[in-house]
């Protein structure tokens, strides 16, 4: 399965290439042309010159060709961009099919220790879920992946929906890459998307004043007026020039306004460029899924077209750029106040569709981040859409970690069918108690998302997740190992005391004191979670943990991984089993590590 999606990625990346060649080669032909033109236009213009006056006819249609060359080689090379970013997408991809997806962004500024299971389950950072799955080029995608893996609904109907969304855009490989080459063109950061709204939130107030709007709406209407008459020699042309140079002076006052607003403009029109070719694809594309047709209603409906919208700014910000001409500067401005019409055309523009143009990124943003969901399924065909049940709280066949090749990965099967219920897992060291716990909470993550998990079968129910498996100390803060975990276990039971029931998971609780008082003190706990009908798994080493099986049998189960000694020689095969292991290995890896001789 692995190597027919690497073969299809090489397909489409094989196509690109022959596409990405003979844009190459028109390109060189059209530079070729553009040539050509320039020297017939000089050739015609010295034959103008010098032989026949006649020459002077051709000169304009040349011209005109020359320029034709000049805007469709511009739009062929920015074809080549795009392409170079499609193989670029491509190889990525049948790289990540090997497993090696450390090229993508990781997200670590997203990593909270604080956050109830973000950081246990290796949700950011090096080698993350977050890693396997981004593939977001927009700032809100990006935000928006972060937020569908630390805040997940557990609402059913929710998931489904967002499960319907996932199949249709698994479908659609040819929009999510080119969406993602079209975001990769230009990208914007967080400053300036911050600039951006700052622009858009700030009215221009020199626009409201009265004498403004008087020169803006009269001078012009005037100098039309005393012109058209001096052209019917009805008046001199003293009064043309005189109200002229008053139009300059009048543009002169508002020119450091005039200038800042344009500075900006311009920065921001290339930005929306981008925008408006990732609105381009999204508003040919027609969809089923409810999610999906929400969002692009979003952007396209009866009451607004965010793609129009942007379009109207584009061409305000592009007449705007009239004044960069010095003779198109010098008429315009001395004749109609064309600074000032257009920065009153600005102003009119933003005080009517800047409140819509956050939902507009956001939007993009959630359809980014929604590609990469759609994306993760179809790299992943033999992964199966959870079930929501009511039966089952947990029920899993075959799971398996994601983030681990399907050639090293060893699958598990677990069922919780109870509310109330907790799996105590004991086993060796490294014989996999810590990946499992990480698998299941994994897999819950992926299905609350409306993702495919790896399993041959899950049905679950939806439920907040809280972990606690890798509690570090602060010297900074001035906390021991054993306060950190007090801190966090302190932070589940204030999570369980606001009536939230999490499925709960904890690795070897307690660590930082004695074995009499952790194993007190783990019992005291494991006893009141059971009270407050709570549901988990506890990997532990402490085998008297899983002797709570014979006072609670309706509210414990034990299970294990075992290892294989043979010839002082351990193996592991990452099994789960029913019961309490037999073998521990500390003393054994101390041996083998020589750390301590067999002596000892």
């Amino acid at each position: 399965m692995k190597n027919n999606l690497i073969n299809y990625y090489q397909r489409r990346k094989s196509f690109v290439e022959f596409r990405h060649k003979r844009l190459r080669r028109i390109s060189g032909r059209l530079a070729l042309a553009r040539l050509i033109m320039f020297l017939l236009l000089l050739i015609f213009i010295y034959l103008a010159i010098n032989i026949n006056g006649w020459f002077w006819a051709a000169a304009p249609i040349v011209l005109l060709l020359f320029v034709f060359l000049v805007k469709k080689n511009g739009q062929i090379k920015e074809y080549i961009q795009i392409y170079d970013q499609l193989l670029y997408l491509h190889q990525q991809e049948i790289t990540c099919q090997q497993y090696d997806f450390e090229s993508y962004d990781d997200g670590r500024e997203y990593m909270d220790m604080q956050h109830p299971y973000s950081s246990d389950l290796d949700i950011f950072g090096r080698k993350s879920l977050f890693q396997f799955i981004n593939r977001t080029q927009t700032i809100w995608g990006r935000d928006r992946l972060a937020g569908y893996l630390t805040s997940f609904t557990t609402i059913p109907d929710e998931i489904t929906m967002r499960q319907d969304s996932i199949n249709e855009l698994c479908k659609y490989i040819g929009l999510r890459q080119k969406f993602w080459a079209y975001a990769c063109y230009y990208k914007m950061d967080g400053n300036e998307y911050n600039q951006l709204i700052d622009l858009l939130n700030t009215p221009l107030g020199v626009v409201n004043s009265k004498f403004f709007r008087f020169c803006r709406a009269i001078l012009p209407l005037l100098f039309l007026i005393i012109f058209v008459c001096a052209m019917l020699n009805i008046l001199p042309w003293q009064p043309v020039l005189l109200l002229f140079g008053v139009n300059w002076i009048i543009t002169g006052m508002y020119i450091k306004t005039t200038n800042q607003k344009h500075s900006s403009l311009e920065n921001q029109n290339r930005r929306f460029a981008t925008i408006l070719d990732l609105l381009a694809l999204i508003q040919v594309k027609s969809f089923n899924a409810k999610k999906n047709v929400d969002l692009k209603n979003k952007l396209f409906s009866d009451q607004h077209n965010s793609r129009k919208e942007l379009l109207r700014f584009k061409k305000i910000v592009k007449a705007f750029d009239f004044r960069l001409n010095i003779i198109m500067n010098l008429i315009l401005n001395g004749s109609i106040l064309w600074d000032l019409q257009c920065l009153n055309n600005v102003e009119k523009w933003r005080s009517r569709y800047s409140k819509n143009i956050p939902v507009y990124f956001e939007t993009i943003g959630e359809f980014d981040a929604m590609f990469c969901l759609g994306n993760f399924a179809f790299n992943h065909p033999g992964n199966n859409f959870p079930s929501i049940s009511n039966k089952y709280l947990f029920h899993a066949t075959d799971l398996g970690h994601p983030l681990i090749s399907p050639e090293q990965r060893v699958n598990n099967s677990l069922t919780i069918n109870q509310q109330g219920l907790f799996i105590i897992v004991t086993g060796a060291n490294m014989a996999g108690k810590s990946t499992f716990l990480r698998t299941i909470g994994i897999n819950q993550l992926l299905a609350c998302n409306g993702l495919p998990v790896i399993a041959s079968h899950f049905s679950f129910t939806p439920m907040p997740l809280f972990t606690s498996m890798r509690t570090k100390d602060s010297l900074g803060e001035n906390e021991s190992y054993f306060y950190a975990e007090l801190k966090r276990l302190h932070q589940l039971v204030e999570l369980i005391s606001q009536g939230t029931r999490p499925f709960i998971m904890l690795d070897e609780i307690l660590k930082g004191t004695n074995s009499a008082d952790k194993l007190k003190g783990s019992i005291a706990f494991l006893n009141q979670l059971i009270r407050k009908q709570c549901t988990g798994i506890i990997a532990t080493h402490d085998l008297a943990l899983t002797e709570l099986e014979k006072d609670y049998p309706d509210h414990i189960r034990n299970k294990c991984f075992e290892i294989q000694i043979e010839n002082g020689k351990m193996h592991f095969d990452y099994k789960l089993l029913n019961g309490v292991t037999q073998h521990m290995n500390a003393l054994l890896l101390m041996k083998q590590m020589n750390i301590i001789s067999d002596q000892s």
